[in-house]
């Protein structure tokens, strides 16, 4: 396991390397590592560059280490960017293209959210290319500081996902209840809004938003100089970009980094290599293995504790007994700590 410093000193070594590199300025919300990061995506690595005085932060990908073309190079970064800004719900908007034999610095500076280390699990690397473009719309419609036109990116994306257009609508109202669940969302505090009034939210959000928005040849459509049309777009588009996100986790798998977290099935990660899949699959799935599964584990392992890029060994644990239930499988493991603190710096 590498230590954070490791992990720099890695990043820093990748980008003295010659070849033909692209690199894209970035304008974002995303907490930013504050010195050179690699991260993996896709079966690429991506070089993440920090902001300095006179640049921004950037992506960069060295293109040729994987026999790409420049076009080809920007469309992986994009992708990347998207699979980011969809875990992360923030903005990440590529405002310049640079490149050269080495990743040099783009842009100038106006991101101000930066981190010590930015966290490469989670990433949505999907290949269906329908998935790939409804991630697109979305990370461009929380990126745009435009309502109207962040709002349109948002329905875009909903719709690759909700392909039948008649259909819509319902899915939206059939969709109501678990947008309140989070009342604390401002999607959440619009849809009251809306329904105190008894508005039809998916007739609204197709005729207010989406028509009014992309026609200007008919009734009704926004005016951009009305301030009462700004001030709407501006509470509609949260909404709209959380219909968005069911759509796609619905639709395409596509799970958001807080149903990750509330399922906790990133705990099996450290398991799942060790177990047969039909027992992985029934455990994701909230049951416990199958009795007919037999359940092999190591007698003896080494239970780490991480941080950020850090790992630290808890000692080593011994297999006293597995368990099975109706609701869970369950192991029984003695541990004898080593004597030594663990390094948190």
């Amino acid at each position: 396991m590498k230590a954070l410093e490791d992990v720099y000193k890695e990043a820093a070594a990748y980008r003295n390397r010659l070849g033909s590199w692209v690199v894209a300025g970035l304008e974002t919300h995303v907490s930013w590592p504050k010195r050179l990061q690699l991260m993996e995506f896709g079966g690429r690595r991506f070089l993440l560059m920090p902001r300095e005085e006179d640049s921004l932060p950037s992506i960069a990908l060295l293109a040729s280490d994987y026999g790409l073309t420049g076009e080809q190079a920007r469309s992986e970064i994009m992708r990347f960017a998207s699979a980011l800004s969809w875990r992360e719900r923030r903005k990440i908007d590529i405002v310049t293209w640079g490149g050269g034999g080495r990743p040099h610095r783009v842009g100038i500076l106006r991101n101000a959210v930066i981190a010590n280390y930015l966290s490469p699990y989670h990433l949505p690397a999907v290949s269906n290319e329908r998935a790939q473009a409804a991630l697109a719309f979305y990370r461009e419609g929380i990126s745009l500081e435009n309502p109207f036109y962040a709002f349109l990116s948002c329905y875009k994306a909903f719709s690759i996902a909700v392909e039948n257009r008649r259909e819509r609508a319902k899915w939206i109202n059939d969709r109501c209840e678990k947008i309140r669940a989070n009342q604390l969302s401002r999607g959440a505090k619009r849809l009251e809004e809306l329904l105190s009034s008894n508005t039809d939210v998916g007739r609204y959000l197709y005729e207010r938003g989406r028509n009014a928005i992309a026609h200007a040849d008919r009734e009704p459509f926004v005016n951009p100089d009305k301030s009462d049309d700004h001030f709407r777009a501006s509470r509609d588009q949260p909404l709209m970009e959380e219909l968005a996100e069911i759509a796609i986790e619905e639709v395409f798998g596509v799970k958001t980094l807080s149903t990750i977290w509330r399922e906790h099935l990133y705990e099996l990660e450290g398991f799942s290599k060790l177990l047969p899949a039909e027992a992985v699959n029934a455990m994701r799935g909230g049951k416990a293995a199958p009795e007919e599964i037999c359940l092999c584990f190591p007698t003896r392992c080494l239970i780490l504790a991480s941080r950020e890029a850090n790992r630290s060994s808890l000692g080593v644990c011994q297999l006293q007994a597995i368990d099975r239930t109706e609701a869970c499988s369950s192991l029984t493991l003695r541990l004898r700590l080593e004597r030594r603190a663990c390094d948190w710096s």
